[in-house]
């Protein structure tokens, strides 16, 4: 919840009332996180994971690729940088 809200820059307001606006705002999501809630099984959980996470940071242009290294954190991802 909190990659997705961070993302899209919208201010956490608690667990509870996080999860109703993603409920409302990104319905796809939402289902991700119950079924993540839901499983028991390791690695289907680990799968939900992903998923959730590519979801989430989809407005930042998605997971950075395996392998690769950012040398400007800021310069990559200008919305997160501190003075935004």
């Amino acid at each position: 919840m909190q990659a997705w809200s961070t993302a899209r820059g919208i201010r956490r307001r608690g667990w509870k009332q996080d999860l109703a606006h993603i409920a409302e705002a990104d319905p796809y999501i939402y289902e991700l996180i119950r079924a993540w809630l839901a499983t028991t099984d390791l690695r289907s959980r680990h799968g939900i994971f992903e998923q959730t996470v590519e979801r989430a940071l989809e407005p930042l242009g998605g997971i950075v690729p395996s392998g690769q290294v950012i040398d400007d954190s800021h310069g990559a991802w200008p919305e997160l940088s501190p003075d935004s």
